[in-house]
């Protein structure tokens, strides 16, 4: 079994709960592991994360009681970009 970070161990989103799937890059917490790969556009060098508005307005995500971001199953896929 690896190290474990104590900071990280204590470490809460914006709900005051712990991280399921924190990036390291922006913060955000997401749902599951298939959304936050989803949040992170463009290649290398110049991939990024996806801003609050993008994915509130363009990809219809919300942050729920829990302080992660989440999506509707049902229309995931007519809101993603091909």
């Amino acid at each position: 079994m690896g190290i474990v970070d104590p900071p990280r161990l204590h470490a809460l989103n914006h709900a005051g709960l712990p991280y399921a799937y924190l990036c390291a890059h922006c913060r955000e917490d997401f749902n599951g592991r298939e959304l936050w790969k989803r949040h992170r556009v463009g290649r290398a060098p110049n991939q990024r994360c996806l801003t609050t508005d993008e994915m509130m307005l363009v990809r219809g995500w919300w942050m729920d009681r829990h302080g992660r971001w989440r999506q509707h199953k049902r229309r995931s896929r007519e809101l993603e970009p091909r």
